[in-house]
């Protein structure tokens, strides 16, 4: 790889060998004359350096002189590539100079990379001749070579002045044989020939030929033959399209294809006469004048001048087209029914419009003169935007308005605009085709209607077919003609047949809604105009059309609403079923006239479509009320109730749950229809159906399993004896209150069958067959009601009658009080006393807590109990006072259910102030109870405390409870559970859990009470663990209130 510096004053001379050279991985460098070639080489010392001769500024002998001269870069191979080295002067002076070798423009690539890697392998010897003899020798090979350039250019300026002068000339001659016959001439002149002859075929392509001389005698020239265009030396200038030069000896004519009469000939030059794409002919020059032949020089210039003959010969020929072409586009233009114009990029006038703008646009054509902006003003003013405002190069538009004319009617244009370029591709013209498509947008738009309606037709079929629920047809339907009838909004709505008030149930907007839609339809679906178009349609029961909404068109503030949102025409469909208004369409449109007789006979169609599908859905409804339902009393039917009740199940399953299913059976059912008739035994389960609907919490839980039958399903049930309770209450008020049926008393009664979830089964089919089992049993054994389980059933007897007989006790006042006394283990005496109620029964005597308690719990007789018991203990609290007996304090026990109510602390608050006096009471509660709503325990608990009241947390440790809740509540004492103080002394563990008790709350500063105390040695154990204070059967049972007023005044106390 060698570094080369190629000088030279042509690019594209230098841009050659850089290539070439490159190839070869040579680092390659460029300079354009000798001077900056002096410069590189003394920066860079390339390895060879390839160098033109004639160069400007410093040629490439003087760039060698120099080079030669400068001992530092004398050794530095140089080959000149010129196109003088074969004049011998100019070879010699080269290697006088110690070039290299010496290279001929253009040279073969092969030969320039030999030439250069040969070079790179010598050795240079600088060695320069005599400076004065260089210096002779370099200016005269200079001057000889500039005079000889001189003298060419001086012809050659003479004649290519001349060559443009007669192009000119041709190219300002339309007529074709003038202009064959001035290039026949114009050439024998210019290039000095004895005569010329051309012969020209017809550019029509007719075959004939054209034939002209110059120089010739005018006899001889009218007696030329013909030559041969296809044969000898003219035929190959004209299949070739190459010029021929060839001498002729003897002059013969026919020997170079003249004709015969030709005058001798002895030297030829011919040409063919073509364009780019077209050989049309030749020219021939004979006898060059000053003897000697035609020369390469002459060639070229005859070349010149016949191509461009040629070309201004076939654009002739282009230009007479393009006239006929013009001719034949105005006549077109001015007869067609479309607006063609053109308009000036420069100025923006209108160069051209056709006729038909005044048909089109209804105005003279000098009114669509003076600019595109002019155009404009008749387009629509919604539409102006489409026509872009300025005209550019880039300009280009297809597009739709519509323009105004001057009567006022409109005309739908479709306008292409598009820009026109000249031959050197610049923009110079913009032009357009309007084209009237009036009529086709009317049939477009009366199409589209057609299309738009039956597509609204076919998607409400469709939901027809799909949707069977009236609402959802409804807004489908609203949906539908919206999306796909481009109606503005729609709605639907119903009329009230006593009322015939209408109320909107289904709707749609094209836009977004808001309550300017919502009080439209209210406005119009409540219009009280008799005559307003929603009543018309309703009484006349026939489709009601408005074209132009307007204030003027009637009154109504709907009309008002619709305008402010842009509405201009509206209908109204009745809808019917079984020819009945049932409803109505309401479709409101943005544009005036809107509705013509096609698109009304449609949607009349569309409404009968839809009245269709409600009498469909209605028959579909009643079909499925009918499988499901009961007809006679509206109650749902067994099926019904088979599925509702397996529902039920799965919630109770997922609810930890109980339910129980009944089955009512009414006796002697059969008589009644046999004695008073069908009519009577329907009226009678009517009214029996509404009776019993009071017994449940919902319609669903109640059915009619069959002819005298109904069932009932009771979730959430928390004891059996909410069931016999329901039976023995409500159930028996429906059957003991006499039905009148047709003006007679008729007295009822039932047989009731009972099966409960889960003891009785899982799934809706077991529990309804063994309620029906328990039903048939019930009916065999007479009895009024029985469970599927017979223990159930004899239990559920035996509370329902100590329910009664509790009910009796509190009314009767066989309840009392009985006081058991709390000790303090310090000082022995009587520090409180815990009030428990007894039971004293007039037949089975007094009857301990246990048996009755929960029972009281379960029927929530509790509240009034637990009432009762708050009262007693404050009155005898207050008797006692009042007979002078200094009492430490009564507890009273309170239930959960007492603690949940609402009005809880108002009784206790009412009990204690009782006859103007307030008491002093402590409440006991079970942790469990605080626990299971602490928040709602801490209100009531801080009231009761703000009463005065003491509270003490009762069977401690025996429930789950939170140490932080505990620490939180407002009490005072803990009660030890008696499970734990009875077994402490044999068991540890319990012996730890009392200590910790006690312990814990002493740290709560809360007072501690020990239940069930019953030896000394667990007094001893308490003692020693600091308990506060014992209750139990050691000191004193429960005790009536006499016996513990007693015990009060006699201050007894405890001796250990």
């Amino acid at each position: 790889m060698a570094t080369i510096l190629i000088v030279d004053d042509h690019a594209d001379s230098r841009e050659f060998l850089v290539t070439l050279l490159g190839y070869r991985d040579h680092v390659m460098l460029e300079a354009a004359d000798g001077l900056e070639a002096l410069t590189v080489v003394r920066d860079r010392h390339p390895d060879l350096v390839v160098a033109d001769v004639l160069m400007p500024t410093m040629d490439g002998y003087e760039f060698v002189m120099q080079l030669r001269a400068d001992p530092d870069i004398a050794r530095t191979p140089v080959i000149f590539y010129t196109a003088t080295y074969h004049e011998r002067e100019a070879l010699s002076l080269a290697r006088s100079c110690g070039v290299s070798d010496v290279l001929t423009k253009p040279s073969e690539p092969g030969i320039v990379l030999a030439t250069v890697d040969r070079v790179l392998g010598e050795v240079v010897t600088p060695s320069l001749p005599q400076k004065d003899e260089l210096d002779r020798r370099h200016l005269r090979l200079m001057t000889d070579k500039l005079k000889l350039v001189s003298d060419d250019l001086g012809v050659a300026s003479q004649r290519y002045a001349a060559l443009i002068d007669i192009n000119l000339q041709l190219a300002s001659e339309r007529d074709p044989r003038r202009l064959l016959d001035s290039l026949c001439r114009i050439a024998r002149e210019l290039i000095g020939a004895g005569t010329a002859m051309l012969a020209v075929r017809d550019k029509n392509g007719d075959g004939s030929l054209y034939l002209s001389s110059s120089g010739l005698d005018p006899e001889v020239a009218q007696k030329l033959s013909l030559p041969s265009m296809q044969a000898g030396i003219f035929g190959d200038v004209i299949g070739q399209r190459k010029a021929r030069r060839l001498p002729n000896p003897g002059g013969d004519p026919l020997t170079v294809g003249l004709p015969a009469t030709y005058p001798a000939a002895y030297s030829l030059l011919a040409v063919p006469v073509m364009s780019l794409a077209h050989t049309y002919g030749w020219i021939c020059l004979c006898d060059r004048l000053g003897g000697g032949g035609f020369s390469e020089e002459d060639e070229n210039l005859l070349g010149i001048l016949a191509a461009q003959a040629g070309r201004i010969y076939e654009n002739g020929s282009l230009y007479l087209s393009l006239k006929e072409q013009e001719e034949r586009f105005r006549q077109l233009a001015e007869n067609i029914r479309d607006v063609f114009w053109l308009v000036s990029t420069e100025t923006g006038e209108d160069i051209y419009i056709s006729p038909a703008y005044d048909q089109v646009w209804g105005l003279p054509r000098q009114q669509g003169r003076n600019s595109l902006a002019s155009l404009r003003e008749s387009v629509h003013p919604d539409d102006r935007e489409k026509i872009p405002p300025l005209l550019s190069d880039l300009t280009v538009y297809d597009t739709e308005y519509r323009v105004v004319r001057p009567d006022g009617s409109i005309r739908w244009i479709h306008d292409r605009g598009f820009p026109v370029r000249n031959a050197e591709s610049q923009v110079y013209r913009f032009a357009g085709v309007a084209e009237d498509i009036t009529s086709r947008k009317i049939n477009e738009e009366k199409f589209a209607r057609l299309t738009r309606i039956h597509t609204v037709l076919s998607q409400i079929n469709s939901t027809i077919v799909r949707i069977h629920d009236r609402q959802a047809l409804f807004e489908e339907a609203c949906r539908i003609v919206v999306e796909h009838g481009r109606f503005g909004m729609a709605w639907i709505g119903t009329l009230d047949s006593e009322t015939q008030a209408v109320t909107p149930g289904a709707q749609a907007a094209k836009a977004v809604e808001d309550e300017a839609d919502r009080m439209l339809r209210t406005a119009q679906a409540q219009d009280e105009d008799s005559q307003g178009i929603l009543r018309e349609a309703i009484q006349r029961a026939k489709p009601t059309y408005c074209n132009d909404i307007t204030p003027a068109s009637g009154g109504g503030t709907w009309r008002r609403l619709a305008l402010a949102r842009g509405y201009h025409s509206v209908v109204v469909l009745p809808l019917f079923t079984h020819a009945t208004v049932v409803g109505v369409f309401v479709l409101y449109a943005t544009e005036r006239n809107f509705f013509d007789a096609n698109e009304r006979s449609l949607l009349t169609e569309l409404a009968n479509d839809i009245s269709f599908a409600l009498e469909y859905i209605e028959k579909t409804e009643q079909a499925s009320y009918l499988a499901y339902y009961d007809n006679l009393t509206g109650l749902s039917n067994r099926v019904m109730f088979h599925e509702r009740l397996g529902q039920f199940i799965k919630t109770s399953e997922r609810e930890r749950e109980r339910l129980a299913v009944l089955i009512v059976d009414l006796d002697r059912f059969k008589t009644v229809n046999d004695t008073l008739g069908r009519q009577a035994g329907d009226a009678l389960i009517r009214e029996l159906a509404q009776r019993l609907r009071v017994c449940v919490a919902e319609p669903v839980q109640l059915a009619r399993a069959g002819a005298d039958q109904f069932a009932m399903v009771l979730p959430d049930l928390k004891h059996a004896g909410e069931i016999a309770r329901l039976i023995e209450g409500r159930l028996k008020e429906c059957l003991e209150e006499p039905f009148l049926l047709d003006g007679e008393e008729l007295r009822v009664s039932a047989k009731v069958g009972i099966s409960l979830y889960p003891e009785d089964g899982r799934d809706a089919e077991a529990l309804f067959l063994n309620a029906e089992m328990a039903l048939k049993k019930a009916k065999s054994q007479g009895k009024r009601y029985l469970f599927f389980d017979r223990n159930m059933s004899e239990s559920v007897a035996q509370n329902l009658g100590l329910e009664n007989r509790l009910r009796r006790a509190l009314a009767n006042e066989e309840f009392l009080l009985h006081y058991q006394p709390k000790v303090d283990l310090v000082t022995g005496v009587i520090s409180g006393m815990e009030a428990l109620i007894r039971w004293q029964s007039p037949d089975e005597g007094l009857i301990p807590p246990l048996q009755f308690i929960p029972l009281l719990e379960e029927t929530g007789l509790i509240l009034d109990v637990g009432h009762w018991v708050l009262e007693r203990a404050a009155a005898d609290l207050r008797s006692w006072q009042e007979q002078g007996v200094e009492v430490p304090g009564i507890a009273v026990n309170v239930s959960a259910l007492q603690l949940r109510q609402a009005d809880f602390v108002r009784q206790v608050k009412g009990a204690i102030q009782q006859g103007g006096s307030r008491l002093t009471l402590d409440l006991e509660l079970t942790e469990s109870m605080v626990m299971s709503d602490v928040e709602d325990s801490l209100v009531k608990l801080r009231e009761l405390r703000e009463l005065g009241l003491g509270v003490a947390i009762d069977d401690f440790g025996t429930g789950y409870s939170s140490l932080s809740y505990i620490a939180r509540l407002p009490i005072d004492v803990i009660k030890i559970d008696r499970s734990f103080i009875v077994k402490m002394i044999e068991h540890p563990d319990d012996m730890m859990i009392v200590s910790t008790i006690i312990t814990m709350a002493h740290n709560m500063r809360l007072k501690v009470v020990a239940e069930g105390v019953d030896s000394t040695d667990q007094v001893d154990i308490l003692h020693g663990m600091g308990c506060d204070e014992m209750q139990g059967y050691l000191f004193s049972k429960p005790v009536p209130a006499l016996e513990m007023l007693g015990l009060l005044r006699r201050g007894a106390r405890f001796e250990r």
